[in-house]
């Protein structure tokens, strides 16, 4: 280059974009709209929950809840899946509601259903107890309908869902055939349903809750 020659200055380098208050303009409002974008998408509010409010003269007088151990939703047809598995399931869930978020707190039973139970989130100390008790100060749901004259009821051959582990002083009725390796898993629920009706004998009219749960699933 010439010693008397003018160096030409490039529009389209850094230091002269910078210093354009056009540009900074615009990479201002670059970065604006970036965090907009962002806000809105992590804090996208919740789907609303349905109501499920029952009038007075409807509250009902028999509950039983109903557990499948180890069922998978996607393998379901009212979760989406290409055949019918469970058309029972189905024809349900076409008369009330379905639940398309909904988490176990754990995959072992003995938490699970003393999360249910309880309502408690559970993570101050169930994962660190192990396999004991659930703990007698802890309220659980069948108390709140004993209190209240219903008739209550626990069916299962879960081997955790006992009173060993402290599940059923507020049942007035157990039928427990636990489960074990040596019985046939092929219909581990049969005797269990034979206990259902049981119950459902002894109550009568009476109003009643029941908790169910079947292990048929589990296995294999």
């Amino acid at each position: 280059m010439n010693k008397g020659s003018k160096r030409i200055k490039d529009p389209f380098s850094f230091k002269h974009l910078i210093r354009n208050p056009l540009f900074l303009a615009v990479c201002f409002g670059v970065v604006a709209l970036a965090i907009f974008i962002g806000q809105q998408t992590l804090m996208v509010k919740p789907e609303e929950p349905q109501s499920f409010l029952i009038a007075p003269e409807k509250t009902p007088s028999r509950i039983i809840l109903y557990v499948i151990d180890a069922l998978r939703p996607d393998h379901l047809a009212l979760y989406g899946y290409d055949r019918d598995t469970a058309p029972t399931i189905s024809a349900l869930a076409r008369e009330g509601a379905v639940f398309t978020r909904c988490f176990s707190k754990t995959t072992w039973t003995l938490f699970s259903v003393e999360n249910m139970f309880s309502g408690m989130h559970g993570s101050a100390y169930l994962d660190e107890r192990g396999a004991r008790p659930v703990e007698d100060h802890v309220e659980m749901l069948p108390e709140f309908f004993q209190t209240s004259d219903w008739r209550t009821g626990l069916v299962t051959e879960n081997t955790f869902v006992t009173v060993r582990y402290n599940f059923t002083p507020n049942f007035d009725f157990v039928g427990n055939s636990s489960i074990s390796g040596y019985k046939d898993k092929d219909n581990w629920s049969a005797e269990t349903h034979l206990n259902f009706e049981t119950f459902l004998d002894q109550v009568k009219k009476a109003p009643f809750f029941l908790y169910v749960h079947t292990m048929e699933a589990h296995s294999p």
